[in-house]
C-alpha cells in the first residue's frame, strides 16, 4: 500500500484516521486552501466594494494658505494620486478658508480634511462632536517606516490636540521659541552665550558698553513675552508642575511664587536692557533690530530666519540659544515650543472619504514626503527626522535645541485658545508690569483673578493638559 493511503478504522464507535507523513502534508494544504476560499467568500464581495470605491473616490483637501503656501500640499497630492491609482486628490485653499468652510461644516458637507486656518473655532466643532478622533490612526503602522504612526512625531506636541481622552488634531507644522542673536556679532565682540543668570547680566552690561541694546521685544504684540520671557522664567524658577497647576487652573496657582519672581526678574530687566521705545514696536520691528544689529538678542519663533530673509545682511549668522539658569533646584530648561494652528489638519466626522483621508495624513508625514515639505517650505515639522532637510542653518540650531531641553510646552495651542480671558489678563497686565505701572504681586494676582473666573464659569470647557517634566 503506497504513503499516500488513508487507513480509517472504526474502534468502539469512533473514527481513528491514521494518516502516513505525506498525507499529512497534503491535508494540511488543503485545509489551509480550504479555509482561504472560505474568507474570500465571506468578505470578498465587501473586500471588492471597498478597493473599488477607494479607486474611484475623490478626496477633497482644504488648507489655509498662508506664508507657507499650498503648493507643497499639490505636490504631496499629486504623489498620493501615483501612489492609489484611480484616486483623485483636489486640493483648495485660501487666506480666508474658513469663510467657505463654516457654512460647509452647519450643512453637513465637509471636506475629507482640512487645515482651516485662524478664523475657525476648531474646539467648538470637537466639543460638538463634528470633528473625527485619530485615536485608531495613530495607533496603526506608519508609511515609509517601522512602528506606529503616532511614534513618528515629537510626542510634546499631541497633548494640546486631546480633549476627553482622544486625539482630534494632527501637527505639522513647528514653531520653536527661543532667544535668537547673531553669532557673528558675538563673536566680533567676544560676548559668550550665557548658561546662567548670573553671565547673563554680565553680558547683557558688555553689550550696554559696546554701544548695543541688550534685547529686542514686541511690545505691542506682548504675547511673544509672555511666550518668550515670563513663562519660560517660570519654568526655570519653579518646574513644570509650577506650569502644569497654572494651566490646568488650580487654585492659587497663578499666584504661585515663581510667577510673582518671573515678574520681578523681567521688570527690573526690562528698565536695564530694552530699548527706548519698546513698548511702540511690533514683532516685524523688533526682528529688524535684532537683524540689523541694533540689538543683541531677541525671544521670537523659528519663523524669524525666513521671514527677515530679504533684509537680513549676508554676514549676520542668526543662531537660538535657550533661557538661562536661574540655578534653582526645582527649575527646569523649559522650552516653548507649538504646533503651527492654522496650519493644522483635521477629518470632519461628515467626511465623505475619512479613511483615504486617514491614509492621505500618514502619507504625507512619511519621511519622503515630510522632506519634500520641509525643502518647499523652509519651516520645521512635528515630524521626527524632518529637520535634516532644513535648509537653513539657522532654523536647525532652533531645533537642535529640543535635545538639550529638559521639558516643551506649548502655551498657544492651550491656554490661548481654550481660555481667551486668561491669555488677554496676561497681555494686559504684562504690559503694564514691564512699563512699571504694576507691582509683580499684582501682575500674578489679577492672572489668578482671570483663572478664577475661567475655573467658575461652568459654561467653558475644561481641559487637562499633561506637561510632564
Amino acid at each position: 500500500m503506497s504513503n499516500d493511503t488513508l487507513f480509517v478504522d472504526l474502534l468502539d464507535g469512533s473514527l481513528t484516521t491514521i494518516l502516513s507523513r505525506r498525507a499529512r502534508r497534503l491535508l494540511g494544504r488543503l485545509s489551509r486552501l480550504v479555509a482561504v476560499v472560505a474568507v474570500v467568500a465571506m468578505f470578498g464581495p465587501f473586500l471588492t466594494v471597498q478597493a473599488s470605491a477607494q479607486a474611484g473616490a475623490t478626496l477633497e483637501i482644504a488648507a489655509f494658505q498662508g506664508g507657507y503656501g499650498i503648493e507643497w500640499l499639490k505636490e504631496i497630492a499629486a504623489r498620493f494620486e501615483q501612489e492609489h491609482p484611480g484616486v483623485k486628490v483636489e486640493v483648495w485653499g485660501n487666506p480666508r478658508v474658513w469663510e467657505q468652510l463654516r457654512p460647509r461644516f452647519i450643512s453637513g458637507n465637509p471636506p475629507d480634511l482640512v487645515a482651516p486656518g485662524w478664523g475657525f473655532d476648531v474646539w467648538s466643532a470637537i466639543y460638538e462632536g463634528q470633528v473625527q478622533p485619530l485615536d485608531d490612526l495613530l495607533g496603526s503602522p506608519a508609511v515609509g517606516q517601522e512602528g506606529r504612526w503616532m511614534d513618528t512625531f515629537i510626542q510634546d506636541l499631541w497633548a494640546p490636540m486631546a480633549w476627553e481622552g482622544h486625539y482630534y488634531i494632527m501637527p505639522l507644522f513647528m514653531n520653536i521659541f527661543s532667544w535668537w542673536y547673531d553669532e557673528a556679532l558675538w563673536q566680533k565682540e567676544g560676548w559668550q552665550v550665557p548658561e546662567t543668570w548670573e553671565q547673563f547680566v554680565a553680558v547683557a552690561d558688555a553689550i550696554k558698553q559696546a554701544g548695543y541694546y541688550p534685547i529686542s521685544v514686541q511690545g505691542v504684540d506682548f504675547q511673544y513675552l509672555n511666550y518668550g520671557l515670563l513663562l519660560p522664567t517660570v519654568a526655570r524658577l519653579g518646574g513644570m508642575q509650577v506650569l502644569e497647576d497654572a494651566f490646568n487652573l488650580k487654585p492659587g496657582a497663578w499666584q504661585h511664587p515663581a510667577f510673582v519672581q518671573a515678574a520681578r526678574i523681567w521688570q527690573d530687566a526690562a528698565r536695564e536692557y530694552f530699548p527706548p521705545g519698546w513698548e511702540g514696536a511690533n514683532h516685524t520691528e523688533s526682528q529688524m533690530l535684532l537683524v540689523l544689529d541694533q540689538t543683541a538678542m531677541l525671544p521670537v519663533g523659528s519663523w524669524l530666519p525666513s521671514e527677515m530673509a530679504n533684509v537680513t545682511p549676508p554676514t549676520t549668522r542668526l543662531r537660538a540659544m535657550t533661557l538661562p539658569s536661574f540655578g534653582r533646584p526645582d527649575g527646569v530648561m523649559a522650552l516653548p515650543v507649538e504646533s503651527d494652528q492654522p496650519t493644522n489638519f483635521l477629518i470632519p466626522s461628515k467626511a465623505k472619504n475619512p479613511e483615504l483621508a486617514g491614509e492621505f495624513l500618514k502619507f504625507m508625514t512619511s519621511p519622503e514626503m515630510a522632506r519634500i515639505i520641509v525643502e518647499a517650505t523652509g519651516a520645521p515639522l512635528a515630524v521626527r527626522g524632518s529637520e535634516e532637510a532644513l535648509p537653513s542653518e539657522a532654523v536647525r540650531s532652533a531645533v537642535a535645541l529640543l535635545a538639550k531641553t529638559e521639558a516643551t510646552y506649548d502655551f498657544r495651542n492651550t491656554v490661548e485658545i481654550w481660555y481667551p480671558q486668561i491669555w488677554q489678563a496676561m497681555v494686559d497686565a504684562g504690559a503694564a508690569l514691564l512699563q512699571g505701572q504694576i507691582s509683580p504681586e499684582e501682575w500674578a494676582r489679577r492672572l489668578e483673578q482671570a483663572a478664577t473666573s475661567v475655573r467658575n464659569d461652568a459654561k467653558i470647557p475644561k481641559h487637562h493638559l499633561a506637561l510632564g517634566t
